[in-house]
């Protein structure tokens, strides 16, 4: 019996990446585990799909007591009123691009600043309004309704839904 020992690579490097097609096994990803080293799993494209960290990773409880502390100092309601923002933005480059009716951002953006609170369902009427104006069924999404007909016949075929690497 051959034993191999392998040499302390805790703090060297902190992620391992895997994407589709790449093989490794469970000894290795229990090592990562002791190592706390994290994996990504991805797809081919590039996709992440799964985080895979040691037990002893508490790095989650930090995160949440920040996300307590954002709602006490202000910081999460400006970080939600700057998401919803730009997400507007993007539509509004969109309706632009095919040269539809735009979102009247200023006004939407002074109801954002008067928001005072972080009250999910101001913040979700007012995105929802917005969104809702959107002329998604104007737009040409042909690699959409592909991606579509390729699912129905991937299933049709097989009887249960594949995941498709898109």
């Amino acid at each position: 019996m051959v034993t191999q020992t392998f040499r302390d690579v805790s703090g060297k490097f902190g992620e391992v990446i895997l994407k589709s097609g790449n093989t490794i096994s469970v000894g290795a990803l229990a090592n990562f585990g002791f190592w706390d080293i994290d994996v990504l799993i991805m797809t081919q494209k590039g996709m992440p799909v799964a985080m895979l960290r040691g037990l002893d990773d508490d790095s989650h409880v930090e995160t949440r007591i920040a996300q307590y502390e954002s709602l006490k100092n202000g910081k999460g309601l400006e970080i939600a009123k700057q998401i919803v923002l730009a997400r507007l933005k993007g539509q509004q480059e969109i309706l632009r691009k095919y040269g539809l009716r735009q979102h009247d951002l200023i006004t939407i953006k002074a109801k954002i600043d008067e928001l005072t609170s972080l009250d999910t369902r101001k913040f979700l009427t007012i995105e929802g309004h917005a969104t809702n104006a959107f002329p998604s069924h104007d737009l040409d999404f042909k690699k959409k309704q592909k991606r579509k007909i390729l699912d129905k016949n991937v299933q049709a075929k097989s009887g249960a839904r594949l995941p498709i690497d898109y």
